[in-house]
């Protein structure tokens, strides 16, 4: 049969069973209506629900081309248009198997009613071959007609959806061919019309499904791939929809010029300690206990470094694994690890006992520095723990000088371990080139300088710690260390930017909105820079910003823990209206490419999977060779031999000015407060418990509790578990027996 699915072959079954029966056999590949627009979930968004309509034409000289390849009238030329809006369905969305609805003609079943179309759409056929099939599937379900879908339908349990039909978003119509085409049903509507001048048409469509910009997008896919055809019959349709030399050049090359000079030679710990030798007094750290000063840090970090070299034998290639809470201490602890060419590994004293265990099973660490109020609640570890603060006397007898360890550009930084899809934590193992090339660039891009304090907020279980301590720690600042315990507390936050005169700060967009609505408590005047990302970032609150503070940048980061955090930026502008904050463009020496399913770059406006490269590309996951070769991929345009790219996940597109704007995910992935969550995991954990059989995990948008210190937020978003009723009552029957078994209470 190959990509076309047939009809029962039982001619004995009457006319209408034969008709339900093909009804049934494309129903049985449907998984939901085709989108055009990916921008916004089904039905949501803001917007009229009045829809907006765009014209689109083709020249007579494409119509004669057609009428010259054999589709002399218009009912023969009608699958052409319904083959170019197959190939546009299949190259926005990503999926092989598309819907999409078309009217009934009249003198078929149901005239002026209509139907959907349901196929396969595979770039490797001609596109000749795609019309044929098109036309042959159009053939079909008029024949089959729509009185005998909807028996189907209502079999199924399936009634009229949004849009006017539960089966596709997108409908077509000829005004050659179908009476009263203008009522064709459907959040986005083709209606075309063929006559002597050429073929013209109106692209109607629901802003909450397809905003203006995005309509644009459209008609010039639909009429850019309809004038292709036309010439090209006979090329298999992925040929059509390639970029031309003229626009591959741009996507790849030219909005991907980023090269700039950098030091990738040097360590990350040789950054710091080169500000050390400049401004030796100058202040590294706050804390509630007290500051430090640059020669105070890295004394401290270097004796500790020397204890740990005499002591534990650590050197280069080890991983030691470094848990406490948010302070100085901990700082010290990460800077001496590296000093001894080590690299470190981060793990949070607050999280579950199992996911710290499995974070050392896996990294097999040669040692552990926690401290000694922490020991107790550390799980079982074969590797030697040292606590810094039970052996200061010991420590403070080593050498003060900085340890001479080599450590090149690709040694390890440290391992950060991230939410996985399987139910166990993956560890991403980042290297000093990275991280050298991200602080080096903040630096830049920041503009920091000795002058500025930086609010450190973050777990250093998450990678966005070493952007708040290293990121200033580099370029001479101080680094202002929240007090641990306090979690990321609004009004907390308000009290120490102006206690501790920050000028820089670091927040989620969550976070950065609640500041904004206490817009009196929060002294903005002190602040300089704003730096928000690791979640969607509302047009909203960036409107809300530069009501408050005009003045002062804010820029939009997109990075993940696989690329050290920085891939693009964007610095946000009053004037930019556009209903999506873009995450700009590629940060130095790295590289982003939208590609489709089979790698090629998409043209601007057209969904596609976000890859990053370059520089900040982590080395892969540890002891996961084969999670790295599935998300740590070969580069294909890369000018040497070895570059790879990373498959983030993210869907995105291009816009015309050459900055990204993402749309969603690609898979079940979701952030919560800034943190990527992989739902898969925590499914994975609740089907461990023996009375769970299957389990399903979903965003949830709630107003969060005051005690959070986000109460107000709009758009708060939380992970839910669910429990059947079912469930419950057996648990419950189950106590009471227990209870009535063990007689009164008391005995």
């Amino acid at each position: 049969m190959g990509l076309l699915m047939a009809i029962s072959a039982d001619v004995t079954l009457p006319r209408g069973e034969r008709a339900r029966q093909y009804w049934r056999d494309r129903l049985a590949r449907f998984d939901g209506p085709t989108r055009l627009g990916r921008g916004l979930p089904p039905g949501g968004g803001p917007g009229p629900a009045s829809p907006g309509q765009i014209r689109l034409a083709v020249g007579a000289d494409v119509r004669q081309r057609l009428i010259e390849a054999g589709y002399g009238d218009p009912a023969a030329r009608y699958p052409v248009v319904l083959a170019t809006l197959a190939l546009c369905l299949h190259q926005f969305s990503g999926r092989a198997w598309i819907s999409f609805g078309t009217l009934v003609p009249p003198g078929r079943p149901g005239p002026g009613r209509a139907m959907p179309i349901l196929l396969a759409v595979s770039g490797a056929e001609t596109f000749r071959a795609l019309v044929a099939r098109v036309a042959d599937e159009l053939r079909l379900a008029s024949q089959a007609g729509p009185d005998a879908l909807d028996e189907v339908m209502t079999e199924l349990g399936t009634t009229t959806g949004r849009g006017g039909h539960a089966l596709f978003d997108v409908c077509c119509g000829m005004t050659n061919l179908h009476d009263a085409a203008g009522d064709a049903p459907g959040r986005v509507r083709l209606i075309m019309t063929d006559d002597d001048r050429g073929m013209t048409g109106v692209l109607y469509s629901d802003p909450r499904e397809l905003e203006a910009a995005e309509a644009r997008v459209v008609r010039h896919q639909l009429v850019r791939l309809l004038e292709a055809a036309a010439g090209h019959l006979e090329r298999p349709a992925a040929d059509l929809t390639a970029l031309t030399p003229e626009e591959y050049h741009t996507v790849v090359h030219e909005w991907n010029r980023t090269a700039t000079p950098a030091r990738p030679g040097l360590g990350v710990h040789r950054l710091f300690e080169s500000q050390v030798a400049r401004q030796p007094a100058a202040i590294a750290v706050m804390t509630a206990a007290g500051s430090f000063s640059y020669a105070d840090l890295n004394r401290r970090a270097n004796q500790l470094a020397h204890h740990l070299m005499a002591r534990l034998g650590v050197g280069p290639g080890d991983v030691v694994a470094v848990a406490a809470e948010r302070s100085y201490e901990l700082l010290a602890c990460a800077l001496a690890v590296l000093k001894c060419g080590a690299a470190y590994l981060p793990l949070d004293p607050s999280h579950p006992a199992a996911r710290t265990r499995m974070a050392l099973e896996d990294a097999r660490p040669a040692a552990v520095l926690t401290l000694a109020r922490h020991r107790g609640a550390l799980p079982g570890t074969l590797a030697p723990v040292l606590c810094p603060d039970t052996e200061a006397e010991q420590i403070a007898a080593r050498p003060v000088d900085n340890p001479d360890r080599p450590c090149g550009p690709d040694s390890l930084f440290c391992v950060i371990f991230t939410s996985g899809s399987t139910g166990r934590p993956k560890g991403v193992m980042l290297t000093h080139r990275g991280i050298s090339n991200s602080l080096q660039w903040e630096r830049a891009a920041y503009q920091l300088t000795a002058d500025d304090r930086l609010l450190q907020l973050a777990s250093w279980s998450f990678s966005l710690a070493i952007v708040e301590t290293f990121s200033p720690l580099c370029a001479g600042a101080a680094v202002v260390i929240a007090p641990a315990g306090r979690g990321r507390d609004t009004a907390a936050i308000s009290r120490l930017v102006g206690e501790y005169g920050i000028t820089m700060l670091s927040v989620v967009p969550a976070e950065l909105k609640l500041l904004l609505d206490q817009e009196s408590a929060m002294p903005w005047t002190a602040i300089r820079r704003v730096i928000t990302g690791a979640d969607r970032l509302p047009r909203p609150v960036v409107d809300r910003f530069f009501a408050v503070c005009r003045s002062v940048p804010l820029l939009n980061i997109y990075g993940q823990t696989e690329s050290a955090m920085d891939g693009l930026f964007w610095t946000c502008r009053p004037d930019d209206r556009g209903e999506r904050v873009p995450v700009g463009r590629p940060v130095s020496n790295a590289r982003a490419y939208i590609l489709d399913a089979d790698m090629r770059p998409v043209p601007v406006g057209i969904p596609g999977v976000l890859y990053c490269g370059g520089e900040g590309l982590a080395r892969g996951y540890l002891g996961r060779p084969d999670l790295t070769a599935e998300r740590f991929v070969p580069d294909p345009f890369a000018a040497t031999a070895g570059g790879r790219l990373c498959r983030t996940g993210d869907l995105a597109r291009w816009r015309a000015d050459g900055v990204v704007e993402l749309l969603g995910r690609e898979d079940h992935q979701v952030q919560v407060a800034g943190t990527r969550v992989e739902v898969e995991e925590i499914e994975a954990v609740l089907c461990e418990h023996p009375d769970v059989r299957d389990a399903a995990v979903a965003m949830h948008a709630a107003e969060p509790p005051a005690e959070d210190g986000l109460a107000g937020a709009a758009e708060w978003e939380s992970l839910f578990a669910r429990v059947s009723p079912e469930t419950v009552e057996r648990h419950l029957g189950a106590a009471e027996r227990a209870a009535a078994a063990s007689g009164p209470l008391g005995s």
